[in-house]
């Protein structure tokens, strides 16, 4: 199996500063590279990657509606910002 010569598996996003880690906002063009590193020849028929990115956030507000009542207002909300699949690998089918 691949993985018991899997020595590095990395995704490296570029940066527009060099020495700062890449951070990205919705409608920005995300690139980089895949970088494996495997500890002897191995026949790869496919290499897909699937890349999501999403946020998702939470607070409460504390509102008081008069001398006696007082309530929390709960509000919450998630943003899907990316959600690819590329196929890195194919093997070439023979006709």
């Amino acid at each position: 199996m691949i993985f018991d010569k899997l020595k590095k598996f990395d995704i490296v996003f570029d940066s527009p500063e060099l020495d700062c880690p890449p951070v990205f906002s919705s409608g920005d063009v995300v690139s980089g590279k895949v970088v494996v590193e495997l500890s002897a020849e191995t026949k790869v028929e496919s290499l897909k990657l699937h890349a999501e990115g999403f946020a998702k956030v939470h607070w409460t507000e504390s509102r008081s509606a008069g001398s006696s009542t007082a309530y929390t207002q709960n509000y919450s909300d998630e943003v899907e910002y990316l959600n690819r699949r590329e196929q890195l690998i194919e093997r070439k089918k023979s006709r």
